[in-house]
């Protein structure tokens, strides 16, 4: 008797499947992402000589556009063996990118609109002093020790 395992693999060999396999080996690609980056990752898409990482958080994906892509793009450098998807393909030739859709953010969250510090914790508890001189800065040193006091 066949075991699950099997029967699914013999699935994702098929020709119809083809589809199945390519997604399977693009979430590998997630492996190569930090790992707070892994969990914000809704998925990834390659088409038309572009990879791209769609995210759940738009500061996640200004993050990568600006520092991981480049690895990623190593990673597939080095790793050709796991990605069989990107053989025929000029790794070099390839837009890497990552984009964050605000309709798919907010269906996530279920809100019309995200919160401003919703990923964020606080780690001060507002006790600081405050050495402005000038009465401008010290209200705005002072607004933002009761906007820490009320997050806690």
């Amino acid at each position: 008797m066949k075991t699950s395992q099997s029967i699914i693999s013999n699935i994702k060999n098929k020709r119809h499947f083809k589809k199945l396999k390519d997604i399977e080996e693009l979430y590998k690609l997630k492996l190569f992402l930090p790992i707070e980056m892994r969990r914000f990752t809704s998925s990834i898409i390659f088409k038309r000589n572009k990879l791209m990482f769609v995210m759940l958080n738009l500061g996640f994906a200004n993050e990568f556009n600006r520092y991981v892509r480049h690895s990623i793009r190593e990673a597939l450098k080095t790793h050709k063996n796991l990605f069989p998807l990107f053989a025929d393909v000029n790794i070099e030739n390839i837009e890497i990118l990552a984009y964050s859709p605000k309709y798919l953010a907010n269906q996530i969250n279920g809100q019309k609109e995200m919160p401003r510090f919703a990923l964020y914790n606080e780690h001060s508890l507002g006790k600081f002093q405050n050495l402005a001189t000038n009465t401008e800065l010290k209200n705005l040193f002072e607004n933002i020790r009761e906007i820490i006091l009320k997050r806690h």
